[in-house]
């Protein structure tokens, strides 16, 4: 949550429109906070993937795979 209302009022255009007229009538942050208040766990998860592009971490044992495989990699080359 905390992620998501730093990044609503750093940058207000990711706001929908709606909450952007909210904002330019009074102030950003009661805007950003109404918007985030409204949104349910599973959106809120969902903007945050979309905000901070953390999709891949959700798979991580694939991601040590393939660290694990360049590091090998890497290592049978010096020697």
């Amino acid at each position: 949550i905390h992620d998501l209302f730093g990044a609503f009022v750093s940058d207000p255009r990711l706001l929908p429109p709606q909450y952007q007229a909210m904002a330019a009538a009074g102030t950003l942050e009661r805007a950003t906070a109404d918007y985030i208040a409204g949104m349910t766990d599973r959106y809120s998860m969902k903007e945050h993937r979309r905000l901070f592009a953390v999709s891949e971490f959700y798979n991580l044992p694939r991601v040590v795979a393939a660290l694990q495989r360049i590091e090998i990699h890497c290592f049978w080359r010096y020697i």
